[in-house]
């Protein structure tokens, strides 16, 4: 479902998302994947960003992801060596 624009920012709970678009960047099994001009409802105090639902079942339905069998989130980045 897409959510409706100047929705409370759930990150912050002050500012206002804001539909707009951006970059969708992600990685999908070592490749990086990334999608320009994709709807993005960004708030205008905090910069949190989500994308809109039908574009990220999209990516995923391209990718080959099954959103509702794996709902597992990706895996985390491993620590900088330095």
């Amino acid at each position: 479902m897409a959510k409706p624009d100047d929705e409370l920012c759930p990150r912050c709970f002050v500012g206002r998302l804001q539909k707009g678009e951006a970059t969708f960047i992600t990685v999908y099994e070592g490749q990086l994947v990334t999608i320009p001009g994709a709807t993005a409802f960004t708030c205008d105090i905090c910069d949190y960003r989500e994308f809109d639902d039908p574009m990220v079942e999209w990516v995923a339905e391209l990718v080959g992801l099954d959103l509702v069998t794996d709902p597992s989130p990706p895996p985390k980045r491993p620590p900088v060596q330095h």
